[in-house]
């Protein structure tokens, strides 16, 4: 269970970020596993679900990466969107 006031969000977080940092909403990617993640995938301009994430992410995502950790989705994520450099 997350317990948060109702204008508190990992979308209004990266917003926040984002805007600090003068980024667009094109240059930000957000990887998340759970539906408390939704804001965030969709204040991202690429919303990565991993492979065990709940099925209401999958189906905002633009893309579904390997499990995080233990198949190295993280990585996969960033090298699909990033390239190796």
């Amino acid at each position: 269970m997350d317990i948060t006031s109702s204008n508190t969000s990992k979308g209004n977080a990266l917003n926040l970020l984002r805007e600090y940092l003068r980024l667009s909403q094109d240059e930000v990617m957000a990887i998340g596993d759970n539906i408390n993640d939704k804001d965030m995938l969709q204040n991202a301009g690429i919303g990565v679900a991993v492979a065990n994430a709940s099925e209401q992410l999958k189906q905002i995502a633009s893309y579904i990466t390997t499990s995080p950790v233990e198949d190295g989705g993280f990585a996969e994520a960033i090298t699909k969107y990033l390239g190796e450099e």
